[in-house]
C-alpha cells in the first residue's frame, strides 16, 4: 500500500517537473533497462492455460497476451502465445513494439525477457516467432537464436 502511494507521488512529481517528451524518454529508458520487470499479462487474471483443440491440455496450451507497460503506456506486445511442452517450445503469433521505438533494441530485449519468463514458468528452451511479417520475424528470430546459442 505504501509503495503504491509512493509510486503515485513520484508520478505526480514527474508530471510537474518533466514535459511530455522528457517523461517519454524516462519511460523508454526504464523499458530498456528493466524489461523483465515491466512485462506483464494484458489481463489481470494473468497466465491462464487455454486448451488447444486436438491436443492434451497439459502439453499444448495457450496463455494470455502480454504487454510491456510502463506508467500506463504500452510499449510492446506479445500475443497469441502457445506453449508446446513436448517440444520445449513457445510459439508467438504476434510480436511488436510501438512504431516510434523500432530500431533501438527494445524488441530484442522484449524477446529475451519473454524467453526468461517462459523458461522459468514452463521450461521452454526455444521460441518460434510465427509473425506473418517476414522481415520483422526473421530479424527478431535471428537475434534471439544467436543470443540463446551464445549462452
Amino acid at each position: 500500500m505504501i509503495s503504491a502511494m509512493l509510486t503515485r507521488i513520484a508520478a505526480m512529481i514527474r508530471r510537474v517537473v518533466l514535459d511530455k517528451q522528457e517523461e517519454h524518454i524516462f519511460r523508454v529508458g526504464k523499458a530498456m533497462q528493466f524489461t523483465s520487470q515491466y512485462l506483464q499479462f494484458l489481463y489481470p487474471q494473468g497466465a491462464q492455460r487455454m486448451p488447444v483443440l486436438g491436443f492434451a491440455p497439459d502439453e499444448y496450451f495457450g496463455i494470455g497476451d502480454m504487454t510491456l507497460r510502463i506508467n500506463g503506456k504500452s510499449l510492446g506486445w506479445i500475443e497469441n502465445i502457445r506453449i508446446e511442452i513436448p517440444h520445449g517450445r513457445a510459439v508467438v503469433g504476434h510480436f511488436a513494439v510501438a512504431e516510434h521505438l523500432t530500431g533501438i533494441g527494445l524488441a530484442y530485449r522484449l524477446a529475451l525477457a519473454f524467453g526468461k519468463f517462459a523458461k522459468a514458468q514452463y521450461g521452454v528452451t526455444h521460441i518460434l516467432f510465427d509473425e506473418r511479417k517476414g522481415e520483422f520475424k526473421s530479424e527478431v528470430q535471428r537475434r534471439y537464436d544467436a543470443s540463446v546459442a551464445a549462452s
